[in-house]
């Protein structure tokens, strides 16, 4: 991870104060929160719509991995930015609906 410092309207300030509050976290982790969003689902749409289709198919994050880095071998994806996707898919659309990765390996083990 690297620092980085940035001005930024107090409006805005505000704003991540709020999430901050609602995440339980920092303003550090509201900003990474909003900026990881914001790449995500504008920046990265087609690398973000496979990594989405993947996690609700029930894919593992090592499974989602090397399927994203056979459609783009070029992509700036980690396993962390796959556990991002799929916590944030969790919280958006509920646990009830998007498996933890930890539960589509155990499913997997079950059938082996």
């Amino acid at each position: 991870m690297r620092r980085l410092t940035i001005t930024v309207p107090d409006e805005l300030v505000a704003g991540l104060e709020d999430v901050a509050e609602a995440l339980d976290g920092s303003i550090s982790e509201a900003v990474r929160e909003a900026v990881g969003t914001y790449l995500m689902e504008h920046y990265w749409t087609k690398i973000g719509d496979h990594m989405k289709k993947g996690i609700r198919d029930g894919l593992t994050n090592k499974q989602l991995l090397e399927s994203v880095i056979d459609l783009s071998p070029t992509a700036p994806i980690t396993p962390r930015s796959i556990s991002w996707y799929r916590s944030h898919l969790i919280r958006t659309e509920g646990p009830e609906t998007i498996p933890t990765d930890a539960s589509v390996r155990r499913l997997e083990q079950a059938f082996e």
